[in-house]
């Protein structure tokens, strides 16, 4: 079977590129280097993709990460953009965002901020509506937030896991006009996570990890309905090392293949082409 999605570029929402080339995630694959994933991304028809800072694999200093995605863009002709990780286990968070307005060029890229439960303590909101205000100020109101709704133990080791959904709430009470991007789609609550991108115009749901991890289980079919129904407000990754292109080709292959006999190629191309690239395209050209 020839399938539409492997004629198409990916942009992929979510990667984790170091110099070291050391992933602290249970990744099966050995390397997370940048040139590992460049090297993927140009054989695999990769046009882009955003590369998330991960401050626990090593010590991530803002110009040299920043110049790094600039560099390999420009010499592979791809769309490599920083997504920075609020680190703020000191209380530093505010600091950080104006060291990347310190040293960003401007508006060479977009400026795409990442919560993380690693990093913050998201059963604090008053901390994190206090962080993206700052954002907002420092940036002229022009950032992308990726938020992880992995359902981890918050930080410091206490045994309670965060509710994701009731984070996605509280973002959708801010009344602010940037995207909020939903990494992962809240995971095993994705229809829920529909709920918000169905209703809010600036929430979106990217399933980047959540569609390897779970193509065989109960939830490809709430995958199916997303790809069907949600086009315009799904993105996708491979959240890099965690899983590669060919993981990430041959499990969009599978979900078009429960699709074909209810929608005609030239829609499920369409629906293909917002899911892959041009949704998130949109996002970083706009903001």
């Amino acid at each position: 079977m020839i399938y539409c999605g492997n004629k198409l570029p990916i942009f992929d929402s979510l990667s984790h590129p170091t110099f070291n080339g050391y992933w602290e995630g249970k990744s099966r694959f050995s390397s997370s280097s940048f040139e590992d994933l460049v090297s993927e991304m140009l054989n695999n028809n990769i046009c882009g993709s955003i590369a998330s800072t991960y401050p626990l694999n090593e010590e991530i200093e803002i110009g040299e990460f920043q110049n790094k995605c600039t560099y390999l863009g420009n010499k592979y002709n791809l769309k490599i953009y920083p997504a920075w990780i609020i680190d703020d286990r000191e209380e530093d968070g505010i600091n950080y965002l104006k060291k990347i307005k310190n040293i960003k060029p401007e508006n060479s890229f977009p400026t795409i901020i990442k919560f993380n439960a690693n990093y913050i303590n998201y059963l604090d909101f008053k901390r994190i509506k206090e962080i993206i205000n700052n954002s907002l100020n420092l940036f002229n109101g022009k950032i992308i937030i990726y938020i992880c709704t992995y359902p981890f133990y918050k930080r410091n080791n206490n045994k309670c896991i965060y509710d994701p959904i009731s984070i996605v709430d509280k973002l959708s009470n801010l009344n602010i006009n940037v995207p909020i991007i939903l990494l992962h789609g809240c995971v095993t609550r994705l229809l829920d996570a529909s709920l918000y991108a169905q209703h809010f115009k600036n929430i979106y749901i990217d399933i980047s990890f959540t569609l390897c991890r779970y193509i065989n289980s109960s939830l490809v079919k709430d995958l199916e309905y997303l790809f069907e129904f949600l086009d315009q407000k799904l993105i996708i990754g491979s959240d890099h090392p965690e899983y590669n292109y060919k993981d990430l080709r041959e499990n969009l292959n599978k979900i078009e293949n429960r699709l074909i006999d209810r929608i005609n190629k030239p829609n499920l191309s369409n629906k293909l082409s917002n899911i892959l690239y041009k949704n998130l395209q949109f996002i970083t050209q706009t903001y």
